[in-house]
């Protein structure tokens, strides 16, 4: 039985150490992006749907408003939802909403969701 429970600790430390090293590449490679889309003109309003479905989509900094982008800065910084809430100034149910609103104009279901397609 001891060796069981050591097997078991040995993988679940390997695991752990393997999924905090994936956490940090992908933080850089968020932080790298989001640095990229920083250097792109502002903009504060959503636009409209065009009708041309064979239209390309629209990168991230188009779509999301400047409230939107800090609250993704602080999504890759890896800052809970009352962390970011404590940040901006604002409820933790406003940070939730911008969430919400982020994931559904980016398509995206959750953060590790949005990790992966950033990283791609």
């Amino acid at each position: 039985m001891t060796f069981t429970l050591l097997g078991w600790l040995i993988l679940y430390q390997r695991k752990k150490r393997g999924l905090e090293a994936e956490f940090v590449r992908m933080k850089a490679e968020l932080e790298a992006y989001l640095a990229q889309q920083q250097h792109a003109p502002p903009t504060d309003a959503i636009p409209l749907p065009v009708a041309d479905p064979i239209r390309t989509p629209q990168p991230a900094s188009e779509l999301l408003s400047a409230r939107q982008r800090q609250v993704l800065t602080s999504l890759a910084a890896g800052l809970s939802n009352r962390e970011i809430a404590e940040q901006l100034f604002v409820s933790e149910n406003t940070v939730k909403y911008h969430i919400r609103n982020i994931y559904q104009l980016l398509h995206i279901r959750d953060r590790k969701d949005l990790f992966i397609n950033f990283k791609k």
